[in-house]
C-alpha cells in the first residue's frame, strides 16, 4: 500500500484544484475544436456508446478502423457513465487517469530518488504539456499511462529483473498498442531488451533467464494486440495494428514536412501541390471512388504506401537527416502552448496555424510565425511553457550524467531507449504531443539532476535498492 506524506497531498489537492479552474475556463465546445484531430477520437467512441461496435457514426454497418479500439471503449465507458455523449465525461476520465499516472510516477521517483517523490510528482502533474494534454479530446493521455507502467516496470535500478515486471511491461505495452499502435515494435525487442539490460545491471549469467522473460513478455503483448490485427485484416487484408489507408496518411505526413523543408515552402503549399511534387500521390483520387474496407480500396492505399515508403527512401541523406535532425529538435523543446491557447481561448490556433502556414525553408521564419503578435495572456503561456521544457532539459542533462557518473548503466540504458525510441517513431513530425509519452522519463532525470545538485553531487544522490 503506497504511503503519501504531506507533501504529496498538497500535490494531489492543488493537482484537483488547478483542475476545477481550468474546467471553469474553458469555453464550450473547446476541449474537442482546439484538439486537431479530436474527432477522430471523439467520433469512434460516440459510435460506440451507441452501437456497442467499432463502426462508422454516420454508418453502423461500416467497420471503424482510423483508430484502435481501447480509446472508443474508455471514452463511450465515460459518456455512458455520466449519462451524457458530450467531451466532459472523457475529460473527466482523462484527468483521472492523470492523476492516478501521478501517483505510479511518484512510485517511480521514489524507487529511484528516495524522498523526491513529491518534487517529481508535482513536476510531472504540472507539465504544462501532459496537463493541457488531459484536457483535450485526444488519446495522449490514456496511451501515456501504460506507457508509464511499462517503463516503471522496467526502470530498476541496476537490478535483476523479475518475472512480474517483464510480464507487466508486456501487458502494459500490448495495451497501449490498442491505444496507438506507437509502441508495436517495441513489443518485437522485449527479448533483447531483457537481455540488454540484465547484461548492464551486471546479471549477464542469467541471460537465458532475462531471455525467457522477454519472449514470455512479448508473446503476452501479441496476445492482447491479436484480436484487433485479425479483426483489421478482415476488413483490409493485413494482419496488422492499423489499415493502408492509415498507413497511408501517416506516410505522406513525412512526405509533406521533407518536401516543405526542400523546396522552402509552408506545409499547405505542399499539400495544394502534392499530385506536382509526388505524381505518384495522385493515385489517391482512385482511391477514394472505391467501395471502403474492399480489397480493392486496401490494396489501392497499400500501392500508396509503398510508392511512399519508396519516395521517403529516394531522398538525399542530407535532406533526410536535416528534416529528421529538426523533428527531433521540436520533440525535444517544443512548449506545448498551442495546447492552452485552443483550451482556454486565449488566441485559438495561433501556434499551429503560424506553424503549418510558414516557409519551412528558415527556421527563423517558423519561429516569427509562431510568435507572431498575439494576445499576451497567449504570449504569457508560450513563454512559460518554453521556459519549463528549457530548465528541464538542462536538469535532465545533469540527471543523465549523473547516471552515467555512478555507472547506473542499465537506468541510463532504459530511459534513453525509451526517449529515443519516441522521438524517431515519428519520423519527420516531432512535436510536443508525441513527447507527452516520454514526459516521465524527462521528468525522472530533472528529479535526478536535482538531487544530486542539492546532495553537491555526493558519490551517491541514489540510495542502492535491495533485489526483489
Amino acid at each position: 500500500m503506497m504511503s503519501l506524506g504531506r507533501a504529496d497531498w498538497w500535490v494531489l489537492a492543488a493537482f484537483v484544484l488547478g483542475n476545477v479552474l481550468i474546467i471553469l475556463a474553458t469555453p464550450s465546445g473547446a476541449n474537442l475544436s482546439g484538439a486537431a484531430d479530436g474527432g477522430s477520437w471523439f467520433d469512434p467512441a460516440r459510435a460506440f456508446l451507441r452501437f456497442g461496435a467499432l463502426v462508422e457514426l454516420s454508418n453502423p454497418d461500416v467497420p471503424s478502423l482510423y483508430r484502435p479500439p481501447l480509446f472508443p471503449v474508455f471514452g463511450a465507458g465515460l459518456m455512458m457513465l455520466f449519462g451524457s455523449e458530450s467531451p466532459y465525461p472523457i475529460v473527466m476520465g482523462q484527468i483521472a487517469v492523470l492523476f492516478l499516472s501521478g501517483l505510479v510516477f511518484r512510485a517511480v521517483v521514489e524507487e529511484m530518488v528516495p524522498g523526491y517523490g513529491a518534487l517529481g510528482m508535482a513536476l510531472y502533474l504540472f507539465n504544462p504539456n501532459v496537463l493541457s494534454t488531459a484536457h483535450l479530446i485526444q488519446s495522449e493521455t490514456l496511451f501515456s499511462f501504460f506507457v508509464l507502467v511499462s517503463f516503471w516496470a522496467v526502470c530498476v535500478r541496476d537490478r535483476q529483473l523479475t518475472w512480474r515486471r517483464v510480464l507487466l511491461t508486456g501487458l502494459a505495452l500490448g495495451l497501449a498498442c490498442l491505444v496507438r499502435p506507437t509502441p508495436q515494435f517495441l513489443i518485437l525487442v522485449l527479448p533483447i531488451g531483457t537481455v540488454v539490460l540484465a547484461v548492464l545491471a551486471g546479471e549477464g549469467r542469467h541471460w537465458a533467464r532475462a531471455l525467457a522473460q522477454g519472449l514470455a513478455a512479448m508473446v503476452l503483448a501479441l496476445a492482447i494486440v491479436a484480436p484487433w490485427a485479425h479483426y483489421v485484416n478482415q476488413y483490409d487484408g493485413t494482419y496488422a495494428l492499423a489499415p493502408n489507408d492509415i498507413k497511408y496518411r501517416y506516410v505522406y505526413d513525412q512526405i509533406t514536412i521533407i518536401e516543405a523543408q526542400i523546396n522552402g515552402i509552408s506545409y499547405h503549399e505542399v499539400n495544394n501541390q502534392m499530385d506536382q511534387l509526388v505524381p505518384d500521390h495522385a493515385q489517391v483520387r482512385d482511391c477514394v471512388t472505391l467501395p471502403i474496407h474492399s480489397d480493392l480500396y486496401s490494396a489501392c492505399y497499400g500501392d500508396l504506401v509503398s510508392n511512399g515508403y519508396a519516395r521517403l527512401l529516394s531522398y538525399p541523406f542530407a535532406d533526410f537527416a536535416k528534416a529528421l535532425f529538426r523533428s527531433v529538435g521540436q520533440f525535444g523543446v517544443a512548449g506545448g502552448a498551442g495546447n492552452w491557447h485552443n483550451i482556454l481561448g486565449l488566441d485559438p490556433n495561433s501556434v499551429s496555424g503560424g506553424w503549418f502556414s510558414a516557409s519551412q525553408g528558415s527556421v527563423l521564419e517558423i519561429l516569427k510565425a509562431v510568435f507572431q503578435p498575439g494576445s499576451s495572456t497567449a504570449l504569457i503561456f508560450t513563454i512559460a511553457s518554453l521556459g519549463y521544457v528549457f530548465i528541464l532539459r538542462i536538469l535532465g542533462g545533469v540527471g543523465f550524467g549523473v547516471l552515467l557518473w555512478q555507472r547506473q548503466w542499465a537506468t541510463a540504458a532504459i530511459i534513453a531507449a525509451y526517449i529515443a525510441y519516441f522521438a524517431l517513431i515519428t519520423i519527420f513530425v516531432g512535436n510536443s504531443r508525441y513527447r507527452v509519452p516520454v514526459e516521465p522519463a524527462l521528468v525522472l532525470l530533472a528529479v535526478v539532476g536535482i538531487a544530486a545538485m542539492k546532495s553537491r553531487f555526493l558519490p551517491s544522490p541514489l540510495r542502492p535498492v535491495e533485489s526483489e
